[in-house]
């Protein structure tokens, strides 16, 4: 996991959460020296009798010559390591570090949980687990007398007695209950099933008019419908399409001023014609454009928006006046840069590029990407990274908010150097 390093430089002091050595050489002879830690943290030396006397070794001089087993052990030795190991038995097995009573016999130390065989005698323990009774093995003199009571209470149902019958619901089906029996419901009657009838198939008959003649002149017009009796001309209106249908300017069939806009169209209109073009975008832009003067210069006030996927500048030099530039202004994340065509291995439209990654775990990271096409929409993992220096009184404790890894950090005050790395 990254995190900051301290730079060791000349005149610095190295603070080590590890270190490792490698290729040290031998001194040559007994220096008898140690290198220790103090109560500081700093790294000192004790000779060897002063490192004897800091850990209770005193001179050495013990006098055992042998490991002997004793009752309940076995092992032992006279030279070397000397093992000893524990006696087990039925049941019971010696590990390294305790006693196991095997075979499921205690479970904690108290209560039983395997019962076996009890050939004799009368089981006194408390409880005895049902998986632990074989099937049809408890009898009637065994049970409880107020078990036996309820049971002997229990009686079958009646049948054949009378019963209670109710009707719920008011819309859709309905459900005949049964006091002490199985319910049944009656459904809405479908094109398939009769039934009942529901409040919507009431209501459809009930506005139904009593005696309705579809055949009735006055109702079918009242209704807004023709009938072909009151057609003077059916086959004709029948015949009608849309191809054959004609509106004639002369009779005054435009409708919100149609026949003006058409009028007030140039004869011949060409939107070829220059000079009609310029002056139709010179009145659109209120006037205030200059459109191909002498330097072929145009000048549009105000704010200019051009819409769609690709705007190109073929000009010699580009002069931009404001101070910053926004690139990717319509989104909230993505990878945005620079692209310097024809650069790299001369491909046009492509280019070396430095570019904002927004991808990076750490942050935005800044980086150059060795060639990068002008129509990508994300430049991946830059090739290399811009540099980025911090620099504070305080030494660095939380990640870089750029560039990540390969960030520098200089602590002013002690002239320290970190690295994120």
């Amino acid at each position: 996991m990254a995190g900051w390093k301290k730079v060791i430089v000349s005149g610095s002091s190295a603070e080590l959460s590890a270190l490792a050595l490698s290729g040290v050489s031998n001194a040559g002879a007994d220096t008898d020296k140690f290198l220790v830690l103090d109560s500081s943290g700093n790294v000192d030396f004790r000779t060897g009798t002063e490192v004897l006397s800091d850990i209770g070794a005193g001179a050495g001089s013990g006098d055992i010559s042998s490991v002997v087993a004793g009752s309940g052990l076995t092992g032992g030795a006279t030279t070397g390591d000397a093992t000893l190991n524990v006696i087990g038995g039925t049941g019971i097995t010696a590990n390294a570090n305790d006693i196991e009573l095997t075979n499921g016999l205690i479970a904690d130390g108290s209560n039983i949980t395997s019962v076996g065989t009890i050939d004799t005698g009368v089981w006194q323990g408390t409880t005895i687990k049902t998986a632990y009774i074989g099937d049809d093995q408890v009898t009637e003199d065994k049970l409880a007398n107020t078990l036996l009571a309820e049971i002997d209470a229990n009686t079958a149902k009646v049948t054949n007695v009378s019963t209670n019958l109710t009707i719920t619901g008011t819309d859709e089906a309905r459900v005949i209950v049964s006091s002490d029996g199985t319910n049944a419901t009656i459904p809405v009657a479908t094109t398939s099933v009769s039934g009942l009838m529901n409040t919507t198939l009431f209501d459809k008959l009930n506005a139904i008019e009593a005696s309705a003649d579809v055949t009735d002149a006055t109702n079918v017009t009242a209704a807004g419908a023709l009938m072909d009796s009151e057609m003077t001309d059916l086959a004709g209106v029948k015949g009608v399409t849309i191809s054959t249908l004609q509106v004639k300017p002369s009779e005054g069939a435009f409708a919100n001023g149609d026949k003006t806009k058409l009028d007030a169209i140039e004869a011949s209109a060409d939107v070829t014609d220059t000079a009609n073009v310029k002056t139709a975008l010179n009145a659109s832009l209120g006037g205030a454009a200059t459109i191909g003067d002498a330097s072929d210069t145009i000048t549009i006030p105000g704010i200019l928006t051009i819409t769609g996927t690709t705007t190109e500048l073929q000009v010699t030099n580009l002069n931009v006046e404001d101070q910053f530039i926004l690139l990717n202004s319509g989104s909230t994340s993505g990878d945005s840069g620079i692209i310097f065509g024809g650069t790299g291995n001369g491909t046009a439209q492509a280019g070396h590029s430095i570019f904002c990654d927004d991808s990076d775990g750490d942050g935005a990271t800044f980086g150059y990407k060795s060639q990068l096409a002008h129509n990508v929409t994300t430049g991946g993992a830059p090739t290399s990274k811009l540099g980025n220096i911090e620099s504070s009184t305080s030494a660095p404790a939380s990640a870089p908010t750029f560039q990540g890894v390969g960030t520098i950090h200089v602590k002013t005050d002690s002239e320290e150097i970190y690295i994120y790395a």
